[in-house]
């Protein structure tokens, strides 16, 4: 079963602003792999939240994600 995302207003900021647009198709893709296995993705726990993990995307930029089992949700929190 393929898991949902939100995204944070915060994120979304960042997508427009700060992401090149040569690089979104790519991230899409990184985020759709994600959502079909988040296992499959090479996540690294932070050390605040247990929960929130960041993941290497294209164009050297950092994904800040929170996984949410229970309610099988992926938030994108920020990119950096």
């Amino acid at each position: 079963m393929r898991w949902t995302l939100y995204v944070t207003n915060a994120a979304s900021l960042a997508m427009r602003q700060k992401v090149e647009r040569q690089f979104m198709a790519d991230i899409w893709r990184v985020f759709d792999h994600l959502l079909e296995d988040p296992d499959a993705v090479s996540l690294q726990a932070t050390e605040v939240d247990p929960s929130v993990f960041w993941f290497a995307l294209p164009g050297d930029h950092v994904a800040l994600v929170e996984i949410v089992d229970e309610k099988r949700i992926v938030r994108l929190l920020e990119i950096r």
